[in-house]
């Protein structure tokens, strides 16, 4: 199990738990990079990527489509998936883009 492979206790996951639902956190995939899930606009879900080093400027680029990613800082790039209503962008990400230009 991964408590014992990270020699956890109960007492640790209660404190990682209380500490991800003050953060608004709803879920995480634990995949490289790793992924928090903190919310809903509507029908989409609101992500961010965390990854093991800072992005590249062309990583940074690779990330930033200005509608359903955008890189945000150093090793972090904000997600906004549509789901069931399909594949729309994010006004927000849409928005900010626009106003750097």
């Amino acid at each position: 199990m991964v408590k014992s492979k990270l020699n956890w206790t109960r007492d640790t996951f209660s404190k990682l738990y209380d500490k991800l639902e003050k953060a608004n956190c709803i879920g995480i995939c634990n995949k490289r990079p790793v992924e928090i899930e903190y919310g809903f606009s509507g029908m989409a879900l609101l992500s961010f990527m965390v990854f093991d080093k800072n992005l590249t400027v062309e990583q940074q680029k690779e990330y930033s489509d200005d509608c359903m990613s955008m890189f945000y800082k150093e090793n972090i790039v904000l997600n906004y998936v549509s789901g069931a209503t399909g594949s729309l962008c994010s006004p927000e990400f849409k928005k900010k883009n626009e106003a750097g230009r």
